[in-house]
């Protein structure tokens, strides 16, 4: 190398450094956090690009600032995500499980008179209310 490709070699590392530091400076300040361009989509590290919130090492490995979100973004977020079978199966069970032992309370806090009632009513009572012993005992 000559001493003008050592200049610019070093120009290059100054101005990494900078950026590294500005970017350090505003976690410091702001919070959030600086992650990797491989864990970013194409569009976030335009977007990142543009905000002046990214540097690229010579390795080619990037980093961004990702400044924190307030509630209201984590909760537009949150409520346009797209939510898994299982996750609704297990919101789904939650929610019975909450009810059977709501009519579980409330069946034994009835009188001998509505709970025989209940039991004339539906031959299936008893074993609705064994299940929601058995729910109770679990949780």
């Amino acid at each position: 190398m000559n001493h003008e490709q050592d200049k610019n070699q070093s120009d290059k590392v100054a101005e990494v450094d900078r950026i590294v530091i500005r970017l350090l400076e505003r976690l410091a300040v702001e919070g959030g956090k600086i992650v990797c361009t491989a864990a970013l989509s194409v569009e976030d590290i335009d977007k990142a690009r543009k905000d002046d919130r990214m540097v690229v090492l010579e390795n080619g490995i990037g980093f961004v600032f990702a400044p924190p979100i307030s509630v209201d973004e984590q909760l537009r977020v949150i409520a346009n995500a797209p939510i898994s079978n299982e996750f609704v199966r297990l919101r789904k069970e939650r929610d019975e499980s909450r009810a059977v032992c709501r009519m579980l309370v409330k069946f034994d806090e009835m009188s001998d008179d509505e709970q025989e009632y209940f039991r004339n009513d539906g031959a299936m009572i008893d074993d609705i209310i064994e299940e929601a012993r058995k729910v109770v005992e679990v949780v």
